[in-house]
């Protein structure tokens, strides 16, 4: 009976919890190795598709709007075989666009690293979980995704 009853309560919380939470943060060789792509890009724009009117918090849950971002390409450092990007190059970044989702969030006009996946459509993603980091690039670690870090990646 208590089986049941278990049963029965996940099944009633199931369609009800939502939220996000990430592991702790890989170092940057590790987060570049698991990334499909990583570039050094500045988003300059931001917009939600299909667009809401209205607060988009207040607008109820709807799982299928993106938050998209225009990125211009700075530097490239790692990307699938499929999508071909170079400097000056803009395109758009893709996450959810709510935090409980793991919607990522990036700072418009400044120069920041991205790394994330690519969606089947070739459309460059990224989450809340994504790799970040607080203080910037240092120039070793700049020197590294040009270099050493693909080596590294198996």
């Amino acid at each position: 009976m208590w089986f049941i009853t278990l049963l029965l309560m996940l099944s009633l919380t199931e369609n009800r919890c939502f939220g996000c939470s990430c592991y702790p943060q890989d170092p940057l060789p590790v987060a570049f190795c698991k990334s499909s792509f990583v570039i050094k890009a500045k988003p300059v724009k931001v917009a939600l598709n299909p667009p809401i009117e209205g607060d988009v918090y207040s607008s109820g849950f709807n799982p299928w709007i993106k938050r998209i971002y225009d990125v211009n390409v700075i530097e490239v450092f790692k990307t699938p075989d499929n999508v071909h990007l170079k400097p000056g190059d803009v395109i758009q970044a893709i996450t959810d666009h709510m935090d409980s989702l793991c919607g990522g969030y990036l700072e418009l006009d400044t120069e920041q690293l991205i790394l994330g996946g690519v969606n089947d459509d070739g459309q460059i993603t990224f989450d809340a979980c994504s790799h970040t980091e607080p203080n910037g690039v240092t120039p070793s670690q700049l020197a590294g995704m040009r270099k050493d870090y693909l080596t590294m990646c198996y």
